[in-house]
This record gives structure tokens, sequence and C-alpha cells, in this order.
């Protein structure tokens, strides 16, 4: 029993000695914290002992009462402070460059509409396309078949092209003809006109078709179409047009998934209808 006491005696003493010796354990004290900080700075890094001296100099200034606390603890509340203004201040920027960005991409779909609605756009290539992984003669093959099967007018053929396009991305393109780009665009005089109150019409003879549409970021067009199924349930469908060009007399787009096209190439993920419109 005598053997135990001494030691907790002895780690008393031990634990005594330590917390004299480390200076951050003393309680503050404004009558000593000269020679306080003193004896502390060898213990921090120069940062450290900044960030300490000021976290004290704030709190004697706004007469907080911090007598009671180590200088250990007001090092960790100093820290805490800096880390919470830090995140503030990341937070701030990060929402001004959020901003800024917001503002350019506002500007650009603002400069990107009012070429859209300047012009009545008439086709004057449409064209069928499958995105390919690699350019091998296997994937080129398999991809002009799955095109020349979807073409659904007898005795007409596609144009086919191998073609990379900004991205670096791989296509294999089946255009139609002249005699089938002429139908399509009415002999020149179909055409399509966006307007900025958020509408649009296609226009082919006396066939009006209407819709509505939106830039849904700056490269893509959103719009809302009278639906083509027979299905009374669904009167609209949404079309996603992603624009390559866009400039006074040009409008080139890709229109993805296109129906006709998926169900001969289910080898390859992405289908797409490339327009190119011009006034």
């Amino acid at each position: 029993m005598l053997k135990n006491k001494k030691t907790i005696i002895l780690l008393a003493l031990v634990t005594l000695f330590i917390a004299c010796n480390n200076a951050l354990e003393k309680t503050y004290s404004k009558a000593s914290k000269t020679e306080d900080l003193n004896k502390i700075s060898n213990e921090l890094s120069n940062n450290e002992l900044t960030l300490l001296k000021t976290y004290i100099d704030e709190a004697e200034a706004k007469n907080e009462f911090i007598n009671t606390k180590t200088y250990a603890r007001l090092l960790i509340e100093a820290e805490e402070q800096e880390r919470i203004i830090l995140e503030n201040v990341e937070e701030k920027i990060q929402k001004e460059l959020d901003s800024i960005k917001a503002e350019k991409t506002k500007q650009i779909i603002e400069e990107k509409t009012k070429l859209l609605c300047a012009n009545k756009w008439k086709i004057q290539e449409y064209a069928f396309q499958i995105e390919i992984p690699r350019k091998t003669e296997e994937n080129i093959e398999a991809a002009k078949h799955a095109l020349n099967k979807s073409m659904f007018i007898k005795d007409s053929e596609l144009k086919i092209d191998v073609y990379e396009d900004d991205k670096q991305d791989i296509y294999v393109k089946g255009a139609l003809d002249e005699k089938l780009t002429t139908i399509f665009n009415g002999n020149g005089k179909r055409y399509k006109k966006y307007d900025l109150d958020g509408t649009y019409k296609d226009v082919f003879g006396d066939e009006i078709t209407t819709g509505t549409w939106e830039f849904s970021d700056v490269n893509t067009i959103r719009e809302k179409r009278p639906s083509e199924s027979f299905s009374s349930y669904k009167k609209h469908e949404i079309k996603f047009l992603q624009i390559k060009i866009l400039e006074d007399n040009i409008f080139r787009f890709y229109e993805k998934d296109y129906d006709a096209i998926s169900r001969y190439s289910s080898r390859f993920n992405t289908t797409s209808t490339l327009i190119v419109m011009q006034p």
C-alpha cells in the first residue's frame, strides 16, 4: 500500500513538473503575458505565435474574460477562429467566381440567342451519324451497315463519310443525297424560325409546326415539339440540339438518339442526326 502511494505521489510530481515546464499549459495572465509569450515562443512556430498573440490582443480589446484559460486552450481557439475565417473567405471567393461564370454564361447565351433568332434557317445538309469508339475497319463497316439499313426511302443512297469533330470524337456519317435533301428542305422553301419569346415555327408550305425552345447550356438547345407518337397521352416530346457551329450564316448541330439508326446499331452507344442550316 505504501509503495502504491509513493508511486501515485511520484506521478503527480512528474505531471506537475512537466506542466510547470510547459509554458503553454500555464493559465493566461495579463500581468505575466509578455514573459509567458517569450517562453512559449520556443515551443511554437512563428505563425502559431503570431496567431496566438493576435487572438489574445483581440480578446483583451473586447474585454473578453480569458483569465481561466491556458495558452494552449487559447491557441486552439485561435486556430479554430482562423479556420472559420478562411472557410468564409474561400466561400466568398467561390461565390464571386460562380457569379462571374454565370454572368459570362448569360452573355454567351444572349449573343447566341440573337444569332439564332436573326434568320429563317433552311436545311442545307441532313445526315445520320454514328459515333465509333475507334477508327477501325470493323467499326466503320458496322456503322456503314447500320446507316444503310436505316435508310427509309427506296432507291436512295447515303453518302458515307468518316470524320472527327472538334472534340476528336470519331463519326461515320451518312448524308442524304441532293434529291432527298431537296425533299427535306421543300426545294429551299421550308424554313425554321426561332423567336425571342421562346417559341419557334417550322414552316413547310402550308404546314406550320410550332413548339418552344430554350438554352439548357451555352451549347445545347432544348426543344419541346409536338409528338409524332400516335398515343393520345404523349402530346409532346423533348429534343436536345447540340450546337457545333452557330454564326451569322450557318447553324450546325447534332440531334441525339435518332431511333431509326439505333435499332440497327446496338453495338454503338451514340447515334444522332446531323443538320446544317443556312439563312
